[in-house]
């Protein structure tokens, strides 16, 4: 009977371990289905987290490379101003310049006419001088008794 007590006793401790055993292990299931429910919700988050941070990354790189591409845009439309504003002032200095040649020669053939004018009236104040000394020398010799010469005919001053 004592063997029956002791095996009785054996089988309520075991019993009762068993229990025990069994409470543990669904408590301990139950932490892993909450530990496993808030691993996915985190995952689910560090997921939505980083899809979040990679539209808005793509959405920088979109934006820069708008930036970029106006940017570009802008530096040819300026190359373009800058080649016709370029070509324009080579042509205005291209006429200026020819405005300046021929303003220089008019000078060159307004120098020499008027070189050729006081050359002429240099010559003609000179022949002026003669016929004022030859007129002085006449009329202190006298009057001639021949022949009275007709007077010079006078000459033009331009050609």
């Amino acid at each position: 009977e004592k063997k029956v007590e002791a095996q009785a006793a054996e089988i309520d401790a075991l019993q009762s371990s068993l229990t025990q055993w069994q409470a543990q292990a669904e408590s301990e299931a139950q932490a892993r289905q909450v530990a496993q429910g808030q691993f996915f919700r985190d995952l689910e988050t560090e997921r939505t987290a980083r899809q979040r941070d990679t539209e808005m990354f793509e959405g920088e790189i979109k934006f820069a490379k708008m930036q970029i591409e106006a940017a570009r845009s802008t530096e040819r439309q300026l190359r373009d101003q800058i080649k016709e504003d370029k070509a324009s002032k080579d042509m205005e200095l291209t006429a200026y310049r020819q405005r300046a040649n021929r303003a220089e020669e008019a000078l060159g053939a307004a120098r020499l006419e008027l070189a050729e004018l006081k050359g002429r009236s240099e010559g003609l104040e000179a022949r002026i001088a003669e016929l004022q000394a030859r007129i002085r020398e006449l009329a202190k010799a006298g009057p001639r008794p021949t022949a009275i010469k007709p007077a010079a005919k006078r000459r033009l001053l331009r050609r």
